[in-house]
């Protein structure tokens, strides 16, 4: 059986591999890292063996596995698979194919090169853009034919194995520099009534601009690439029905539809790409923005599971990840995984780039990240069986500093107030953490840059009711303790700035009601 997402009745999520629930404790390579077996031999492998990931996210390309039209060739896949089972981890594949970062750099010369038969975006001033339209249908049928072909060697060399554990279709669909396709097909559709498939979200028997008003661009913009999406992923899970998912490049400043790829899984239209792409099991959020934890908010809906496939490098990815898994995420993976260096120094892509993608330059500076990635990566991996239980019975709260100007918050577990005080250092991780609360007054905490009091607040001050703390781990789901704090140790629970667990026995008789 191939690996699946189950999805409880409480919309708690897991990925299932091989009858077993996996967390996957992610890294995405470069974008070039994986086109060749060499470079990933010398130069991944070797840098990500510390970091105790147990997936690598590596792009598969169109443009190396066609290159002439019906030819197909698997050898870097295969040596990929390889590889991945030689270090004992899982890949995650993202398809490089029509889209990736809303241009069409991907795709084969002989796509590229027949502009007639696989034609492009007109922009607004009436000009091609360098994304192939949404509305080709040849160009969406050859897509989906390389895809299922991929699909189709996938079954044929990792059935029995595993290794692959997801697909992401394409990268950061959507098209820039207009509202929408202006070429004539593009035109007369727009002008025609809304799909059956926006019923539910529109009204039946209008067209695009009496149903979605001043979005009517962006909406049907976002049903093109969506229907485009789903027939290659149709196309695709009818030869090996792996969980699939596309990624967003997200809505940011300034705002306006082109200023980001317009159509794509952003919030906004995330009614309209559910409805129309039923074969993806989720619209995944890539995050180089300071706000990760509003954005996972907005990405995560009822019955579909929440990841994180391609985040910052800075060290508050890894307050980031602790936060996503605490909310159930099944996936967190810092992108460049690669460059994560011990004691690395900025190693930023050029600041042209950098305001094109409007990602901040500190995003890739990689110092402390290496390090604590690899402690907190340890820790999960340990602890997830614990983690899924306390999180299927609802007793788990994760939290995360907003900013370094956020001193702490204030939470109520079990009839006892929780204090959570916030760390303020620069390139350090931002506080964050997650409880367990075993409902019998005892709370296990994961957490980094913080400390936690718990005690009664409703008399206008703290009175502790922490009995005694210890300091330890899990190790197959099990709590094993290492110290027992006490003194002014014993009071309350320091974390510093690299992630670990403590285990807080609450007095029973201090308890509240």
């Amino acid at each position: 059986m191939p690996p699946f997402i189950s999805i409880d009745s409480n919309n708690n999520a897991t990925l299932m591999v091989q009858g077993k629930p996996f967390l996957v404790l992610g890294g995405e390579v470069h974008n070039s890292s994986a086109s060749s077996l060499e470079y990933m031999a010398e130069k991944v492998w070797p840098n990500v063996a510390k970091l105790n990931i147990n997936t690598l996210l590596v792009p598969v390309y169109w443009e190396l596995i066609e290159p002439s039209e019906g030819h197909f060739d698997f050898s870097i896949l295969d040596g990929l698979l390889h590889q991945a089972r030689e270090h004992d981890t899982h890949l995650i594949l993202l398809w490089f194919g029509l889209w990736k970062n809303a241009e069409s750099s991907y795709v084969p010369q002989w796509v590229k090169q027949d502009t007639k038969r696989f034609w492009r975006v007109i922009t607004s001033a009436g000009t091609p853009s360098n994304c192939i339209s949404p509305f080709c249908a040849e160009a969406i049928a050859a897509d989906a034919n390389a895809f299922s072909r991929l699909m189709h060697h996938i079954r044929t060399m990792d059935s029995d194995d595993s290794t692959v554990l997801m697909m992401q279709v394409e990268n950061e669909v959507g098209v820039l520099g207009t509202d929408r396709d202006r070429s004539d097909t593009a035109n007369q559709l727009f002008m025609s009534q809304i799909p059956e498939a926006l019923h539910a979200i529109a009204d039946a028997g209008t067209n695009w601009d009496q149903a979605f008003g001043e979005r009517s661009a962006e909406a049907f913009m976002a049903h093109a690439f969506a229907s485009a999406v789903e027939q290659i992923t149709h196309a695709g899970q009818q030869q090996y029905p792996l969980p699939c998912y596309t990624n967003a490049w997200l809505r940011q400043y300034p705002w306006y539809p082109g200023s980001y790829p317009v159509g794509g899984p952003v919030e906004s239209v995330h009614d309209i790409w559910f409805a129309t792409a039923p074969s993806l099991t989720a619209l995944a959020p890539d995050i180089y923005l300071p706000n990760a934890p509003s954005v996972m908010k907005r990405f995560q809906s009822a019955g579909r599971p929440l990841l994180i496939p391609e985040a910052r490098q800075d060290v508050s990815t890894v307050s980031s990840a602790l936060y996503a898994y605490g909310i159930g995420s099944l996936l967190y993976s810092p992108f460049g995984i690669e460059d994560l260096e011990e004691h690395g120094d900025c190693q930023p892509a050029s600041s042209e780039l950098l305001e094109s993608l409007n990602i901040d330059r500190e995003a890739f500076n990689t110092t402390n990240t290496s390090y604590c990635l690899s402690q907190l990566n340890d820790l999960l991996s340990e602890s997830f069986p614990a983690i899924r239980q306390y999180r299927d019975h609802h007793r788990i709260t994760a939290f995360i500093q907003r900013d370094i100007d956020d001193r702490g918050h204030l939470i109520h577990i079990s009839g006892m107030d929780v204090l959570l005080r916030f760390q303020r250092i620069q390139q350090s991780p931002l506080s964050s953490g997650l409880i367990l609360d075993d409902g019998d007054g005892e709370l296990y905490c994961l957490a980094m840059n913080c400390s936690i009091s718990v005690g009664d607040c409703s008399m206008g001050c703290m009175n502790n009711m922490i009995e005694h703390i210890e300091e330890g781990k899990f190790v197959s789901g099990q709590w094993v303790k290492r110290r027992v704090l006490n003194g002014d140790e014993g009071a309350v629970a320091v974390f510093d700035d690299v992630p670990s667990w403590r285990r807080i026995h609450v007095s029973e008789n201090r308890k509240k009601d």
